[in-house]
């Protein structure tokens, strides 16, 4: 069956102790067959030394960037295409665009810098496929949301990955020119929902959207 000729073509590799790739790309292809471009430029190698726990080590550019500022580094088990661990680090993206998945189309990005590592380990006894962890940082970053007079500046985002959960500290921004702090988690961001909470101690009413039936005082 197709299993066995992959476990069969897979031991065909052992005279071969690695590959080289360059000049790749990485995509990602959903339901509706449209094709999202994660990463560019990817350079890097496929140890082969051990079919069963081969070594990883990518260097890229995330989504349209200029530079380079991606590393994958990791151990997979290509006998039982088995993925043992995989790291993945981002160095100084400037964030620039929309995040396909996490930010929706009505987002118009403007700036920011995003830092971090993530960490995806396959779970081979548990219900999960796969365990993530890791922390985010963004800097100076800021959006608006498009048919709306929404902005959001001065984006600082302190944020860690655990159990697929990803939980903010430390975090704030400008809400149309309002100081807010934020906190909370998003449960699962496979299938996400939301724990927020946002505070402000000065919030400017005047420069916030409202109704045109409502008339701001003071």
């Amino acid at each position: 069956d197709a299993t066995e000729k992959y476990l069969q073509r897979a031991k065909d590799l052992d005279f071969i102790k690695r590959i080289t790739i360059s000049k790749g790309s990485i995509s990602y292809v959903d339901s509706t067959k449209r094709e999202v471009l994660l990463a560019q430029d990817v350079n890097g190698w496929l140890s082969l030394q051990e079919i069963e726990n081969s070594s990883l080590r990518l260097v890229g550019k995330i989504f349209h960037s200029q530079n380079f500022n991606l590393i994958v580094t990791g151990d997979v088990d290509l006998l039982h295409t088995n993925l043992d661990r995989l790291n993945i680090q981002v160095n100084n993206f400037e964030w620039k665009e929309r995040i396909p998945f996490l930010i929706p189309d009505y987002f118009d990005v403007k700036q920011g810098q995003i830092n971090g590592t993530i960490v995806i380990a396959q779970q081979k006894l548990q219900n999960q496929k796969f365990d993530i962890s890791g922390a985010i940082n963004v800097t100076e970053g800021s959006f608006q949301i498009t048919d709306n007079s929404l902005f959001f500046d001065d984006i600082n985002i302190s944020a860690q990955i655990e159990n697929g959960d990803c939980i903010f500290s430390n975090s704030s921004f400008l809400f149309n020119g309002s100081h807010m702090l934020l906190a909370g988690k998003i449960n699962n961001i496979f299938n996400p929902r939301l724990e927020m909470t946002m505070q402000s101690d000065r919030f400017d009413l005047k420069k916030a959207p409202c109704p045109q039936s409502w008339k701001i005082i003071n």
